[in-house]
């Protein structure tokens, strides 16, 4: 089932008001521990389930409660990783500090489960060569390769961890003057040695939100700028004096408006007044009308990332364009001006032969643990990596999730079906992925979309918010039995507005399920076997939903549901 918006909402004006708020009709209690869990927000559910055991939400408390076991132990591993990264960092003399998540667990709430994350954040502020050795030396294995991190995995617990030289995307764009930061950062309160400053990691949290995300995250990354405000002793000159140093005004203020309106973040009126006079014309015009519906800004709403980036950057676009194009290279590369300048022209080629860029490969089994990288992934220093101008996240995403984990399926009408997942930690990391990055990729299981697709084909997927599916598209679906990929037999432009639309697998005898159109999550873009097969077929959908009818009809059944 698709995330319930109305449940969505309930966990916005709980987030935003501090009490539970009545079940819309239509939405079960459920749908709501659903949607918290997408969101981040169970360990909050759980605390107003607790607190009114007599409401709608007290059923709900046992389930809740097994999860922040298992939960609490995830973030406790997480954060106790991040620390040994940075204790091998200091003992090669490298300053580093944790970011994000694995900082916002351990200083802005009561329990670490209530603050999930999916992989651990380290910035190392200095020497990023060696920094990089530290993990390979320390068994790391690498899985990818952004622009301003790469991602390594830690083979004992999978765990992802991302190595950061710089905050967000395009470094240098916003500077980040190491020695300040390291003066201003204190001592933690756990496992982590020393964390930034309260307005340091509302700069990095407003950067991560705006630039990096284009003002769209989960209700518990917005509820993160609360937490800080309210437990956090900030100071608005020093707060503004850091952003002013890395240039980073406009996506802090952005992002500091945009939390008032989804979650209430409590904003000191001078700083109100000081923030607004930092947003260009352009920003604030697109703005205005999206704060009157918060949940524009929630996950998984979508969000124009080029045109968030280009009005974040006004007075600044060229030097935007700029860093777009001189992605940096490796630990080691020492380039002069003419190479930097050909590499530049290289990439911008590159950019504008191809509308999704090639990344590197992050490979997730199914049980939702990082996976050594397949053969023939791309792994060479200088596979490209998205731009800043709004490609996508950095550390592009290749997820694999049909494991030794996927059910059981079939009968008689429907063969042996590629299953991609069923466990929820790798849905959500597929949908994670799906909503982060360009694309990803899936390996598929299963006989029933041959020859278009055959089993073990890795195939490329665009998310739906990206490329609207269309009639004869491959799509990755939530239906009844788990996610699917079949093809879209019933749907644009023959389906109209309000209308159910169906999927069905080429050599199945039936249709799949009536789908509501957000529960299709992807479409296949391209079968890496045959790079220019068209996997886009309008004949054979309309060839396959015909012979799906019939054989519907043979059973005496209706034959298509177009009905809201």
């Amino acid at each position: 089932m698709a995330e319930s918006k109305a449940a969505r909402g309930l966990l916005r004006a709980l987030v935003a008001g501090g009490s539970l708020p009545a079940l819309p009709r239509g939405v079960s209690a459920a749908d709501v521990a659903d949607s918290a869990r997408i969101q981040g927000l169970s360990g909050l559910l759980l605390e107003a389930a607790e607190a009114d055991p007599s409401s709608w939400a007290g059923p709900l408390v046992a389930d809740l409660v097994a999860w922040r076991r298992g939960a609490l132990v995830r973030g406790l591993g997480q954060v106790a990783l991040a620390a040994r990264v940075l204790d091998l960092l200091a003992a090669r003399g490298i300053r580093a500090l944790p970011l994000k998540g694995v900082v916002l667990a351990e200083v802005a709430y009561d329990v670490e489960s209530d603050r999930p994350m999916s992989d651990v954040d380290v910035l190392a502020l200095e020497r990023w060569p060696e920094a990089v050795a530290v993990l390979q030396d320390a068994g790391f294995t690498e899985f990818a390769r952004g622009d301003h991190a790469w991602a390594f995995t830690d083979r004992a617990t999978g765990t992802l961890v991302e190595l950061h030289r710089s905050v967000s995307s395009c470094p240098g764009l916003f500077p980040l003057d190491a020695d300040a930061v390291w003066e201003r950062a204190r001592p933690g309160r756990g496992q982590l040695p020393r964390v930034s400053s309260p307005e340091d990691l509302l700069v990095q949290l407003g950067l991560h939100a705006a630039f990096q995300h284009g003002l769209v995250l989960a209700l518990v990354q917005w509820l993160d700028f609360r937490r800080v405000l309210e437990r956090e002793r900030i100071e608005t000159d020093r707060l503004l004096t850091v952003a002013r140093a890395s240039r980073a005004e406009v996506p802090l203020a952005a992002a500091l408006l945009v939390a008032e309106a989804v979650v209430a973040a409590p904003l000191p009126p001078t700083l109100l007044d000081r923030l607004g006079e930092s947003l260009p014309p352009g920003l604030s015009r697109w703005l205005g009308p999206r704060l009157e519906h918060p949940l524009a800004f929630v996950h998984p709403e979508t969000t124009d990332l080029a045109r968030v980036r280009w009005e974040l950057m006004a007075g600044r676009r060229a030097e935007l364009v700029w860093r777009t194009l001189a992605v940096p290279g490796g630990p080691g590369d020492e380039e002069g001006v003419g190479a930097r300048a050909a590499g530049v022209l290289r990439r911008a080629g590159r950019l504008g032969r191809a509308r999704l860029a090639r990344p590197q490969s992050l490979l997730v089994d199914g049980a939702g643990r990082a996976a050594p990288p397949p053969e023939g992934a791309l792994q060479g220093p200088n596979r490209p990596a998205a731009g800043c101008l709004g490609q996508g996240h950095e550390l592009a995403s290749a997820v694999s999730l049909a494991g030794p984990n996927r059910p059981a399926v079939g009968g008689p009408d429907r063969g042996d079906e590629p299953v991609v997942a069923t466990v929820s930690l790798g849905e959500e990391v597929l949908r994670d992925g799906l909503a982060a990055f360009p694309w990803v990729r899936l390996t598929v299981t299963g006989q029933c979309m041959e020859p278009a697709l055959a089993d073990g084909a890795k195939v490329r997927l665009v998310a739906a918010r990206r490329r609207r599916p269309r009639l004869g598209d491959v799509v990755l679906a939530r239906g009844r039995d788990g996610l699917r990929l079949h093809r879209l037999v019933w749907g644009p432009p023959l389906a109209l507005p309000g209308m159910r639309w169906r999927t069905k697998a080429d050599r199945g005898r039936l249709l799949d399920p009536p789908l509501d159109p957000s529960e299709i999550l992807a479409t296949v873009v391209a079968v890496e076997e045959h790079p220019k097969a068209r996997s886009r077929r309008p004949g054979k959908a309309a060839w396959s939903l015909a012979r799906g009818v019939l054989a519907r009809w043979r059973l005496g059944a209706p034959t298509m549901e177009v009905t809201p």
